[in-house]
């Protein structure tokens, strides 16, 4: 009788372990969930850059203030890419008044600079990153005034 329990355990043993092992090994795989989330980060983009197209007064957006707002790779393309997120989003700006606006705002906050690139651990070559916002506002509204 004995013998009988002892080996039930050792075979459940076994088992329960052979199929632990194979849960671990099994792969869930998510059709499109890349793409999804490219679809996800790309609409982001344009939501911020509809806040500056849709600008006419008062508070100005939130994202301005946050001068190393480009060191948020999640909204990068992959992390082998980084971008200035920053000009990404003035990029599909087009509305050259309300650019002039947020410009003439007396706001010494977007005179900030990120001082991600002049750490020397930094691990990405973030382009831009070295400018303020509004550098890069009046780089934007000086090409839409030459078109």
């Amino acid at each position: 009788m004995i013998t009988r329990v002892i080996l039930f355990i050792v075979f459940f043993f076994k088992v329960s372990g052979l199929l632990a092992q194979v849960n671990d090994t099994f792969v869930t795989v998510s059709p499109g969930l890349h793409l999804d989330r490219l679809k996800e980060k790309k609409e982001q983009i344009l939501t911020y850059a509809d806040s500056l197209n849709s600008y006419t007064q008062g508070a100005l957006p939130v994202f301005l203030f946050d001068e190393c707002f480009d060191t948020q790779a999640s909204l990068w393309h992959d992390l082998h890419s980084p971008v200035s997120l920053r000009w990404k989003i003035l990029k599909k700006v087009n509305n050259k008044a309300a650019l002039k606006r947020i410009l003439n705002t007396d706001d010494n906050r977007l005179d900030k600079k990120c001082s991600y690139g002049d750490r020397k651990e930094s691990e990405f070559d973030i382009p831009m990153i070295d400018r303020s916002f509004r550098q890069l506002i009046r780089k934007r509204y000086d090409q839409l005034k030459e078109k």
